[in-house]
């Protein structure tokens, strides 16, 4: 029988950290807060919330890929207010999103597809400052 973690502890394969994304809606900064969850090498996992009242926008997304496959991502959006829930996916063929190797293609790639839902219903969200190096290499 598996062993629980220890109270603050990951099992092994399991990193989660907040990244230092910043975004700005019409041109002025807005409050967000994105996390990344990796489990294992092949999976992962990050959520972007925008918790303004009149955003009230959460973007869950997940990575899941292997060098011998492509790609597959789900993305749940949540808002804005009045708007119900949307699911979409992407098959990444071409190699340029990938958890294993290039991690930060995945946070691109979430971050592209915030933007384009969030263009959909009318907003003009833009990143403000997206940090190099932002997930380690799974080990």
């Amino acid at each position: 029988m598996p062993r629980p973690a220890r109270q603050g502890r990951f099992p092994r394969g399991l990193v989660r950290c907040q990244l230092p994304i910043t975004f700005t809606l019409d041109g002025e900064p807005v409050e967000s807060v994105t996390r990344l969850l990796r489990s294992g090498a092949y999976v992962l996992v990050m959520h972007t919330t925008l918790p303004q009242a009149r955003l009230a926008v959460e973007l869950h997304s997940t990575f899941v890929g292997h060098n011998a496959a492509p790609t597959h991502s789900a993305h749940l959006l949540l808002g804005p207010v009045g708007h119900p829930p949307q699911v979409t996916t992407n098959d990444d063929a071409s190699g340029i999103v990938d958890p294993v190797n290039r991690p930060d293609s995945c946070v691109y790639a979430h971050c592209h597809e915030l933007i384009n839902l969030l263009a959909e219903r009318g907003l003009n969200l833009a990143v403000d400052e997206l940090p190099t190096q932002l997930v380690p290499l799974a080990h």
